[in-house]
């Protein structure tokens, strides 16, 4: 694993195989208990998918196609990665309203959202933002929805009815 080379406290694809038999074991009952631990700092979001592990898997199980699998159950039980900390969930969630709201990223608002909103978050922000307006790379005008932003909305409402069934 090429990860390891250059992070010692990953938990690696052998871990993370052995982790995928639990979570899709019918049998077992705590799937959102191990993909929330899976996916803690260094697990199963670290894996950067070079599929150095299946090319050497000496058992053919396919480690990276396991991992794959990992991240598709956790993101259908609702567990994102860096469960554990806010400001990684504020950022998932800042980004998917603004793709939902907008049809695209708007990327000063998902900045300041990933902060701790309009006071803290702008706050924290102000520099970069100003220093960003001074060279001409953000304008203060309100963030334009895409063409077809309904469509993509749509598809956003889709989805959320589909995982709500199935959770």
């Amino acid at each position: 694993c090429t990860v390891i080379d250059v992070n010692l406290d990953f938990k690696g694809p052998a871990a993370l195989t052995k982790v995928y038999r639990y979570v899709f074991d019918p049998r077992d009952g705590r799937a959102k208990e191990r993909v929330v631990e899976a996916g803690e700092t260094n697990g199963v979001w670290d894996c950067v998918h070079c599929w150095e592990a299946s090319d050497h898997c000496p058992f053919d199980i396919d480690p990276t196609h396991r991992i794959m699998d990992l991240r598709d159950r956790s993101v259908r039980l609702g567990v994102k990665s860096g469960t554990g900390n806010r400001q990684a969930a504020r950022h998932y969630n800042a980004f998917e309203r603004s793709v939902e709201n907008h049809g695209w990223l708007d990327e000063r608002n998902v900045a300041i959202q990933s902060y701790g909103g309009l006071i803290k978050g702008g706050l924290k922000m102000m520099p970069t933002g100003l220093a960003a307006l001074r060279r001409g790379k953000a304008n203060l005008l309100p963030h334009p929805k895409r063409p077809g932003a309904s469509a993509i909305k749509a598809l956003f409402a889709r989805y959320r009815e589909v995982t709500r069934t199935e959770r």
